[in-house]
């Protein structure tokens, strides 16, 4: 019994003390708490000006704009609104813009204020405060923060690159990590210039990334469901800010009449399949090619089971290239480097981090036990025993 409890008490520490650590690739690195709305809308919490107005923004990579609403803003189910005759660090100016997405969009003014990110103060940040906001029902969080590419990387409204101008980061890189529906207890993170080297531990697969848009897209060269691939060569958008994959028609009604074929699915207002939660796992694997690189996406991070029921989140829309959203994130660790125009993605094991340390926890087993033999019969053995034991954790 007191092997069994020691063992048992060294795998709970040791995996403890990995969960907790959040080693980076580098000193100048911001790690942010990514948290949900529902596991379909990502947002990080700030807090703006003197007075610490609090704000959540949806992290989105399809615009390079930070934007919140401000207190005289015609938006439809706003929550926070930033007072800015409360600040004495807000600046504002007569420059107007507008930001349109595939669904509304946001007119706002150009401002200057100061951020607290972490608690680490960011002095002079441009971002938009919203005037109107149209057709956004859908959104949770107050605001928006823009990772799109910098398509002005050295004069530009974008947050990770003032970051790295005031000095904050070294570098122009972010890492985002969503976590797997396996691991869905975990709480996502986002890395700002630099990333996780605990997230980043399987393989890295360096992909191209085509940003003359200001979005960070790739090619693919065929999408598949299951044993059926379509000879399609999209361009593929990665957006966190959509939380859905979203294709062409013609392939997307493919699909659903594959699942058909298998699974009792019907339409309202969405693609249902009948299902349960041991039954996501016998839907077919979402697959793709890009690079040369064969990916897939496994069934339980495109579906989303509610009530004995999955929605699927493959939706069809109008445009020929396709979006990849959240189910995508789900299953790669990402990361985006601006400097090489370059997405470093990670596969994640779909297991918790307390088991991918199994091996290792073994290993200190063994060991542990080596030591009790060795010390067994020498008065206070057991204490002996221990001792040794902690200082083989305090080196692991």
């Amino acid at each position: 019994m007191f092997y069994t409890t020691i063992c048992v008490y060294l795998l709970v520490v040791l995996s403890l003390s990995r969960l907790n650590a959040d080693e980076s690739s580098g000193d100048a690195v911001f790690a942010v708490d990514l948290l949900s709305f529902g596991s379909s809308q990502y947002y990080i919490s700030i807090d703006i000006g003197e007075s610490g107005q609090s704000f959540t923004l949806q992290v989105a990579l399809a615009t390079n704009w930070l934007w919140i609403p401000n207190q005289n803003c015609a938006c439809e189910g706003r929550n926070s609104i930033f007072v800015a005759d409360s600040s004495s660090s807000y600046t504002g100016t007569q420059d107007k813009y507008t930001i349109s997405y595939a669904i509304g969009s946001i007119q706002g003014v150009r401002s200057y204020e100061k951020f607290f990110l972490n608690q680490a103060e960011m002095p002079n940040i441009a971002f938009l405060l919203c005037q109107n906001k149209e057709q956004l029902y859908h959104m949770a969080s107050d605001g928006v923060l823009g990772l799109g590419y910098p398509q002005d990387p050295e004069n530009s409204q974008n947050f990770l690159v003032q970051m790295q101008q005031k000095g904050l980061i070294n570098e122009k890189i972010f890492g985002i990590y969503i976590p797997h529906n396996k691991n869905k207890d975990q709480t996502g993170k986002i890395h700002f210039g630099g990333y996780s080297e605990d997230i980043a531990s399987e393989g890295k697969t360096v992909i191209k990334a085509y940003t003359d848009k200001g979005l960070w897209t790739v090619k693919a060269n065929y999408i598949g469901f299951g044993n059926k691939y379509f000879s399609v060569k999209p361009n593929v958008h990665l957006d966190t800010g959509t939380n859905v994959i979203k294709g062409q028609k013609k392939v997307v009604n493919e699909i659903r009449k594959y699942l058909k074929t298998t699974q009792s699915c019907y339409y309202d207002n969405f693609f249902y399949c009948e299902c349960t939660e041991e039954s996501v796992l016998l839907f077919p694997k979402f697959s793709f090619d890009i690079d040369g690189v064969y990916m897939e996406i496994a069934p339980e991070n495109y579906l989303e089971f509610e009530n004995g029921k999955c929605k699927v989140l493959i939706q069809s829309w109008e445009g020929e290239d396709w979006v990849f959203g959240v189910p995508f994130f789900k299953e790669f660790y990402s990361v985006f480097s601006v400097e090489n125009s370059e997405i470093y993605l990670y596969k994640q094991v779909g297991e918790s981090t307390f088991m991918s340390y199994s091996n290792e926890i073994f290993i200190i087993c063994g060991i542990f036990f080596v030591l009790i033999l060795q010390y067994r019969g020498v008065p206070g053995w057991k204490n002996n025993a221990l001792n040794a034991g902690y200082q083989l954790l305090a080196r692991s």
